[in-house]
């Protein structure tokens, strides 16, 4: 990749919720969702007719997403059913 710096890479760690996430199926890519303080939060590009969900489904918003597979979203207020991953 050479040493080139672009302006709107992102060069800081995503802040993971866990990078050794392991198990089976869907519950392996639990770790890989990001911290509320990630750089990537709001970083990503919006794209038309991207489908309007993430990876488990969440609602995408209407301006900048996140990057990565998993829009963040507070798990663990106003009693949310994710909470139990």
């Amino acid at each position: 990749w050479g040493s080139a710096f672009l302006s709107k890479n992102i060069y800081l760690n995503p802040l993971f919720l866990s990078s050794n996430a392991s198990g089976n199926g869907f519950a392996a890519t639990n770790g890989l969702m990001i911290q509320q303080n990630s750089p990537c939060r709001n970083a990503g590009i919006l794209i038309s007719n991207n489908g309007g969900k993430d990876f488990w489904g969440s609602k995408l918003p209407l301006s900048n997403p996140d990057i990565g597979a998993f829009q963040y979203a507070d798990i663990y207020s106003a009693g949310s059913s994710l909470s139990k991953f």
